[in-house]
């Protein structure tokens, strides 16, 4: 289920609120307590990949996601967990998917999961405790409720519920003359939910690939380009913007006259189009 990079589910069944909160330099994610269920099940934050799993002395048992976007990545880290994570380093997940049960393992207190999620990294950043550290972030405004996934009892302090999933990206398709089309050049032009750079992004446009358009607006600086319902991109110097071209077959006793009159063109402009010689039955551009 596709709801955007930033957005993902409370991972836990049970989520009382949080009993330490992210403080930069000096805890590095949050620790969230229990309401009925102490050993409740932790679920994956958003769709994602195992990349690291084990036993730390301070961290007790503990599971990494690596969440991939288009051209970044980021990662979820769960610590603490009861016993080893029920997935394996490889192992997809999906929103949701139970990867363990809440413990007190390692340097704990008592029963909580300490979560960290991480700002968007590049991808070729390989993942460790140090590198986590560097990009942890305050995971609570990632966090959203749905009852289907968080069952017992949810805390205030998250937003809830999860939003509609995003669309996906409407396919390119072949190139053809007779309808509005674009192309861009270079890989990951963002689709957006609106004409202007506020709005959310929910994909890439393929390179090198065609995509018909319906409308064009300007805003934020930039012409934008409509490519579906709620889907557009702005015209950057490697989209190619590519309009439709009109056809006429030439038909017994048309002229040349009557042909760029009746198409709102001149003469002359009907002539640059089509510069061989005109037969009737021959097809020709008129715009």
């Amino acid at each position: 289920m596709n709801y955007g990079k930033n957005i993902g589910i409370v991972p836990l069944t049970d989520a009382a609120g949080i009993t330490q909160p992210f403080k930069p330099g000096k805890h590095y994610g949050v620790d969230i307590g229990w309401y009925k269920e102490k050993y409740c099940s932790v679920l994956a934050w958003q769709d994602g990949k195992v990349v690291a799993k084990g036993y730390y002395t301070d961290t007790g048992y503990y599971v990494a996601l690596e969440h991939t976007y288009s051209t970044t990545k980021r990662w979820s880290v769960y610590i603490h967990l009861r016993s080893n994570a029920i997935v394996n380093v490889g192992n997809t997940v999906t929103l949701g998917q139970k990867i363990g049960t809440r413990g007190t393992s390692g340097s704990s207190a008592g029963v909580h999961l300490h979560l960290y999620i991480t700002s968007e990294i590049a991808k070729n950043i390989k993942f460790s405790f140090s590198n986590l550290k560097k990009h942890a972030v305050n995971p609570v405004p990632y966090l959203y409720y749905d009852k289907k996934f968080n069952s017992i009892y949810i805390s205030k302090d998250w937003k809830k519920p999860l939003p509609d999933p995003l669309p996906e990206i409407v396919p390119p398709v072949e190139r053809d003359e007779t309808k509005n089309q674009l192309i861009c050049h270079e890989a990951d032009l963002r689709v957006r939910t609106g004409a202007s750079i506020k709005k959310d992004v929910i994909g890439y446009l393929q390179k090198d690939a065609y995509y018909d358009w319906y409308d064009s607006i300007e805003s934020d600086g930039y012409t934008w380009y409509k490519i579906a319902n709620n889907q557009w991109c702005a015209k950057i110097a490697s989209v190619d913007i590519l309009p439709r071209q009109d056809y006429y077959t030439v038909q017994e006793g048309d002229t040349l006259e009557s042909i760029a009159m009746k198409h709102g063109i001149t003469l002359e402009q009907l002539i640059a189009l089509n510069p061989q010689l005109i037969h009737a039955g021959d097809v020709l551009r008129v715009l």
